[in-house]
């Protein structure tokens, strides 16, 4: 990451527990700054829909606004969830912070994935959307239908203790 001196990384209080963005970023380069702060209160707003409104910014600015502090250059957003907040953390870190969204990066992976693998679905081919989730299906449908604009219609709730 050339340039990059400073990295926030936000998410769950698991995520940050298991330091595992610190550790990865690290073993990439042990001069990068990391600072990691868990910001457990944005599941539920962007679950509630609410990822640009008043409450979701006084919220966002109580969790970053330490990050102001550190000068840094971009900050990891880790986990599926707050790609979704976006605008608000853009607005309280300013412009000059690059967000790395785990959405693009993810689904870079799946698609290297799919193309290493040749199962990429060819163009002349309907596609199949299936949700999974650990959560409840019905809120899950609910929240897919706004994010997307269009009903979800296989979503299916796995066991994530399984894996």
């Amino acid at each position: 990451m050339p340039g990059v001196k400073n990295i926030g990384v936000v998410g769950t209080i698991a995520t940050i527990g298991s330091e595992v963005y610190k550790r990865k970023i690290g073993e990439i380069d042990q001069r990068i700054n990391v600072y990691s702060k868990a910001c457990p209160l944005f599941v539920p707003l962007v679950e509630e829909g609410w990822w640009d409104n008043s409450i979701a910014f006084e919220i966002a600015k109580e969790y970053l606004d330490d990050f102001n502090q550190n000068n840094l250059d971009a900050l990891l957003l880790g986990c599926t969830h707050y790609p979704l907040l976006k605008g608000i953390i853009s607005r309280v870190l300013g412009e000059k912070v690059k967000l790395i969204s785990s959405d693009v990066e993810v689904s870079k992976t799946i698609k290297g994935y799919l193309r290493k693998n040749n199962v990429e679905r060819s163009h002349d081919q309907e596609p199949v959307h299936r949700f999974y989730t650990s959560d409840d299906v019905k809120k899950f449908k609910e929240l897919g239908r706004v994010i997307l604009g269009r009903e979800l219609e296989f979503v299916e709730k796995v066991d994530i203790e399984k894996y």
